[in-house]
């Protein structure tokens, strides 16, 4: 049997209604703030990784890049 990963929530009807029921612009001000509060929360790790996706190159550098990096 594989072994599951990740992470899984669950969001209630109340929570979904309570949702529906802010304006446009407080969307968008939650939005703003759990994003801020995933910048603040994330590890270099994961700071560096989201820079290798933007920049288009794989999460995890390959072995060609690690050996470059630790010649240099």
């Amino acid at each position: 049997m594989s072994k599951v990963q990740g992470f899984s929530y669950f969001v209630s009807d109340e929570q979904l209604a309570l949702f529906a029921r802010l304006s446009d612009f407080e969307r968008l001000q939650w939005l703003d703030e759990a994003r801020i509060f995933a910048l603040l929360a994330r590890t270099a790790e994961t700071a560096e990784r989201q820079e290798r996706l933007r920049q288009g190159l794989s999460i995890v550098p390959d072995l060609a890049e690690a050996n470059q990096r630790a010649s240099s």
